[in-house]
């Protein structure tokens, strides 16, 4: 990365960190994360994120023994509701707290959580999905209309199909855009957006509104138009 898009990364980290209250910014961790992990870390450090602790323990039991027995999971099943029953649950109660969120971002396992929750109606606000598997662990094919989303993956990943992504994307409305992104060694953790100015970018896109509300700042229309302009879009 040369020294100017350093410049305009800091800028838009240093803005968005301006814009946003501690706190509103809601981070759902992946199955084997904690709201500790790099992507964790990276928003609280520059964005005052905070993550849910969505205790995974029993998905990962669930998960796991399905694996084991190599029999296909039944999505709309029991042990799928078990599995999604104490994230789900903690979610919800963060979304019932303060500071009131204003975007709320799902890495994979967290995807798929923050996917049940606009799906049932509990967020109706902006969404950024980081390699989600959504698709891979729910029946729900669609996000709702009207969203406001962007989800970025790699078609690298070999523990989520992009593919999830992909027909997520084609879904919810002109304002739900795709990132497929090439991320290096470990695809499916995105290691380089958080340096790359790929997560401020479509984190500023998503906010786009919430600077118009509060007149904090200059419209970044300008500075986000590219990589979020269509439906789906691919970044080397």
């Amino acid at each position: 990365m040369d020294s100017n898009s350093t410049a305009a990364d800091h800028y838009l980290t240093v803005n968005l960190r301006s814009l946003l209250e501690p706190g509103e910014l809601v981070y759902l961790h992946g199955l084997e994360s904690s709201p500790d992990g790099a992507k964790g870390s990276w928003l609280s450090e520059h964005l005052g994120g905070v993550g849910v602790d969505l205790d995974t323990s029993v998905a990962q039991e669930v998960l796991g023994a399905a694996h084991g027995s190599e029999r296909p999971l039944d999505l709309g099943g029991d042990e799928m509701e078990r599995a999604f029953a104490v994230p789900m649950a903690r979610a919800r109660q963060r979304l019932r707290e303060q500071p009131q969120p204003q975007l709320l971002v799902g890495s994979s396992f967290g995807g798929a959580v923050l996917l049940k929750l606009m799906d049932e109606g509990s967020w109706r606000g902006p969404a950024l999905f980081l390699a989600c598997a959504g698709v891979a662990l729910t029946p729900i094919r669609a996000l709702p209309a009207g969203s406001r989303a962007v989800l970025i993956h790699s078609p690298e990943d070999g523990t989520v199909p992009v593919e999830g992504s992909r027909l997520l994307a084609r879904t919810g409305g002109p304002d739900v855009h795709m990132l497929e992104v090439t991320a290096g060694p470990e695809p499916h953790r995105l290691p380089g957006i958080l340096s790359n100015g790929v997560l401020a970018t479509a984190i500023s896109w998503l906010l786009e509104p919430l600077v118009v509300e509060r007149a904090s700042w200059p419209c970044l229309s300008g500075a986000v138009a590219g990589p979020v302009a269509g439906k789906e879009g691919r970044i080397d």
